[in-house]
């Protein structure tokens, strides 16, 4: 009885690895395969981005006291966490970073975003966050700036967006 489990359990792990190989082969056949996973158990590895990312998004906030002078100029948002060992493994803040990316990116494609995104009210809340830090803060706005080649010598400015001022 358990070698029968067994050779059902190694046959059904040998046709995972093997559906997991034939997978990663980008051509219509394969891809029409996929349709039959409807569980989302077979991995799509892309070990090299089609348009790889050439700019990063930075979010800055700046705030005012209920007189309405500058409390501190603007302030770079830090991302959600810092950096662990275990991030390797389990990445439990990787979803936060993406959707702070991710927001970045939408109301930049926008000419002028309504206050009621998803997008802006999540980076909002963020920028609202960190600014409660400061017990002045009592109106907050935030820039969304995407910067191409920051790490090098002459960064270039590609676009910006300011919020309006809000409460904190």
């Amino acid at each position: 009885m358990r070698t029968a489990i067994a050779v059902v359990l190694v046959g059904v792990f040998a046709l995972w690895a093997a559906a997991s190989a034939i997978s990663q082969i980008r051509r219509p056949g394969v891809r029409r395969l996929r349709r039959f996973d409807v569980l989302g158990l077979v991995p799509v590895w892309n070990l090299f981005g089609p348009r790889p990312i050439v700019s990063d998004y930075f979010v800055s906030y700046r705030a005012w006291d209920e007189a309405g002078q500058e409390v501190h100029d603007w302030r770079r948002l830090p991302l959600p966490g810092r950096r662990r060992v275990l991030d390797a493994v389990m990445n439990t803040r990787r979803r936060a970073r993406k959707a702070q990316w991710g927001s970045a990116n939408y109301l930049l494609s926008l000419r002028r975003p309504p206050v009621t995104t998803p997008s802006y009210l999540l980076l909002l809340g963020a920028v609202t966050r960190d600014a409660r830090r400061d017990e002045a803060a009592y109106t907050v706005q935030f820039r969304v700036e995407c910067v191409a080649g920051h790490y090098s010598e002459q960064p270039r400015r590609i676009g910006a967006y300011e919020s309006e001022r809000h409460l904190v």
